[in-house]
Formats: structure tokens, C-alpha cells, sequence
């Protein structure tokens, strides 16, 4: 079996990226060997939530008393440890 040529999975893993919101297809899709996660990477960098990067920072990046005067409160919506809202104070 021959492999599809570049252009043509690119459209595929464009279609793919274009069914929902959610990324879960994408990167199920650029799993399925290098040259799709070479063309596909590029679909799921495309638009990143902001408290899914949140969630990479250290527990002890969540106060900016001293300097700026600016605290964060998070709120969590369960034990999963995912932030359900965020909220900054003076």
C-alpha cells in the first residue's frame, strides 16, 4: 500500500481538526506515525486554552502580592485539579 501523498493528508488532518472543538481527534490522528504528527502538530498548537497553560505552572505562581499587588484567586470545580474559574484582586 503506498502511502498518500503530503498535501492530501494535510486536508485529511484538516478535516479532522475542523470536526469539533475538541482536539481528542487530532491527536489521535497525529499518533498514527511521524508524518502525521509532523503535518498535524501544527492543528493542535493552532489555538490553546488559556487555563489548560495555566495548568502548567507551579502552585506557588498563583500570587503576585509583593511586587504588583495583584492576587489570583482559583477556584476548582472538583478533585480533578482543574481550574474552573479564575479571578484577580487588588
Amino acid at each position: 500500500m503506498e502511502a498518500l501523498p503530503a498535501d492530501v493528508l494535510d486536508i485529511v488532518l484538516a478535516f479532522v481538526d475542523d470536526l469539533t472543538l475538541e482536539r481528542v481527534f487530532t491527536a489521535r490522528a497525529v499518533r498514527v506515525s511521524r508524518l502525521w504528527y509532523e503535518l498535524g502538530t501544527k492543528y493542535l498548537w493552532k489555538s490553546v486554552h488559556l487555563l489548560a497553560v495555566l495548568r502548567l505552572l507551579p502552585d506557588d505562581a498563583w500570587c503576585f502580592c509583593e511586587r504588583e499587588h495583584i492576587s489570583l484567586t482559583v477556584s476548582y470545580s472538583n478533585a480533578s485539579g482543574i481550574p474552573s474559574d479564575i479571578k484577580t484582586s487588588r
